[in-house]
């Protein structure tokens, strides 16, 4: 008899041992799906923020996808562009050519375009800056000060788009002195009362 209580709680023990091992796969393949689809749903607000150009939102909107599910590789992509996006033109491009959002295409069009001469590239400059979209300002003024080295009032906002920029990447600070040196030294009274 005490052989069969023996093997009877073996059994027992050995089924018990089973089903929770079950009741824990189970609960994995409920619980996997719905943490892959939280996680899209943070993807997809943090693309939403993308394309309004509210990148350091995006950046929280990925961490929350990767803190649901790490192992999104869409969110983790996503997190090193959204990174990127306050000083690299050609990460918003790609990121936006590839979502098909048409307005933020057009502002880099406008923004990196050729202009004939230094006064046109300011004028496109300033009005980015004016705008606070200084990403997009600082190419039609290092085009201002290409075409023509010797402009102070180019080099002046070149000089406070890069310490905008700074704020968000600090390889924008030398850059930054760079400029105000420049226009320092062509006019060192510009803007000066």
């Amino acid at each position: 008899m005490s052989d069969q209580v023996r093997f009877s709680r073996k059994r027992s023990l050995f089924i018990l041992v089973v089903a929770m091992v079950l009741a824990v796969l189970a609960a994995w393949q409920i619980i996997a799906p719905i943490k892959e689809r939280v996680s899209e749903r943070y993807v997809q607000r943090g693309d939403t923020y993308m394309a309004a150009q509210d990148y350091e939102t995006a950046q929280e909107e990925y961490r929350k996808a990767l803190t649901v599910n790490p192992r999104n590789a869409t969110a983790a992509d996503r997190l090193r562009v959204a990174q990127k996006a306050e000083t690299d033109i050609a990460a918003v491009r790609s990121f936006f050519e590839a979502h098909k959002i048409d307005p933020v295409l057009q502002k880099l069009d406008q923004a990196t375009k050729p202009y004939g001469s230094p006064k046109y590239a300011l004028v496109a400059g300033v009005r980015f800056y004016q705008d606070h979209d200084f990403v997009y300002a600082q190419y039609p003024l290092q085009q201002a000060v290409r075409l023509d080295p010797q402009y102070p009032e180019a080099w002046h906002y070149l000089g406070l788009v890069y310490t905008e920029l700074a704020t968000f990447d600090a390889s924008y600070q030398a850059k930054a002195a760079a400029a105000i040196k420049k226009q320092n030294d062509l006019s060192p009274m510009y803007l000066k009362p």
